[in-house]
């Protein structure tokens, strides 16, 4: 299967630990795939079969990233460099938002 590897980072460009990065599948016959982010943000996913997905990452703290769209059309494909950086500044947890 294929593999994606990518990062996960805050607005200012530093590494966001524990995020949890999710590939939806798009198609009937797919699996969702999700992997969480090491020290340096960094996370991957392997055995994708072939498809359309839909990545995310959620993080406590952070406002949800945007969702982007990517396609595997091989069973040997590499893909590096599925960043996610999160919007604007860190939830304030204290007020509940």
């Amino acid at each position: 299967g294929a593999e994606v590897v990518g990062r996960v980072s805050d607005a200012a460009g530093a590494p966001v630990p524990r995020a949890t990065v999710e590939l939806e599948a798009l198609g009937l016959t797919q699996a969702n795939r999700e992997a969480t982010t090491d020290e340096a943000g960094a996370f991957a996913v392997q055995g994708l079969p072939r498809g359309d997905y839909r990545v995310s990452a959620t993080a406590a703290g952070y406002l949800d990233s945007e969702s982007k769209q990517l396609t595997v059309d091989d069973e040997a494909f590499h893909l590096q460099g599925v960043d996610h950086q999160f919007p604007g500044n860190e939830i304030d947890e204290t007020r509940g938002v």
